[in-house]
């Protein structure tokens, strides 16, 4: 069996982007910044494990000191985004890629 979600079975099916921002660095002299990118594949999980809503499947960070730099790191987030997408645009091709148990019940 496996995980309900809301809406049953016949629930959509969905990947995850994230994209996070977050500066580092000691006030007053200008933050660095870590661009942090990451692809999910929603969780259909077995009912006996903890229901954790979705599995990483890809993840991609750059490290920069300058704003210029910054900038070129999110835009090479927003071309591995796109590579990702081409790769398998269906969430069940990553599931499949990482050993993942595929969802059940299409529509």
């Amino acid at each position: 069996m496996e995980c309900e979600r809301p809406g049953g079975e016949h629930a959509r099916d969905s990947l995850e982007i994230g994209l996070e921002l977050v500066a580092h660095g000691n006030p007053p002299e200008p933050p660095g910044w870590t661009v942090i990118l990451a692809l999910n594949v929603q969780c259909w999980c077995p009912l006996e494990h903890p229901d954790h809503g979705y599995h990483r499947v890809r993840t991609a960070e750059w490290t920069t000191a300058a704003p210029a730099a910054t900038l070129a790191a999110l835009d090479e987030a927003l071309t591995h985004t796109a590579q990702w997408l081409r790769t398998f645009p269906d969430p069940d091709g990553w599931r499949h890629r990482h050993g993942l148990p595929p969802r059940t019940g299409r529509p």
